[in-house]
């Protein structure tokens, strides 16, 4: 009887009532409040979340779009496979198996790391020698160059 379902309540007679107020009640215990509990829980998880990758990301959206969009591109034959997978278990009518690839799906979206930007990488001391000219060899390199006619 838990978790039965009415479109509309039965006529009941006077004295059929306690059974309709029994039947309320197993409703409200049976579904509605482990459906809350889930709700609840779903909203804690999302938030904290959300405070890992504040964390993770202190310059916000600056931070967070490359680093998402760089997971996003390296687990592209991940995902097409994936979806591949959805599609074969949604077919063949398996939901326990198309929930699970959902969740993996859902998972590469959600999990990332941030990117790791190696400073040395951006070092530019040798662009800026050549910005104020004191690499003579690139000088002399520019000049010995013919100047193209048009």
């Amino acid at each position: 009887m838990r978790n039965l379902t009415y479109s509309s309540w039965p006529f009941k007679e006077d004295d059929e009532w306690p059974d309709y107020i029994f039947d309320t009640t197993g409703w409200v215990s049976h579904s509605i409040a482990p459906t809350t509990k889930f709700c609840y829980l779903t909203v804690l998880e999302g938030w904290q979340w959300g405070r890992v990758k504040a964390d993770q990301f202190p310059d916000g959206f600056d931070d967070f779009f490359p680093a998402w969009l760089q997971s996003l591109l390296g687990n592209v034959v991940t995902v097409n496979s994936i979806r591949k997978k959805i599609e074969m278990t949604a077919d063949s009518g398996d939901d326990l198996a198309k929930f699970y690839w959902y969740g993996r799906l859902i998972d590469i979206f959600m999990n990332f790391e941030p990117i790791e930007i190696d400073d040395d990488a951006l070092d530019m001391a040798e662009d800026d020698n050549w910005q104020r000219g004191d690499d003579d060899d690139e000088r002399r390199r520019l000049r010995a160059m013919p100047n193209p006619t048009f």
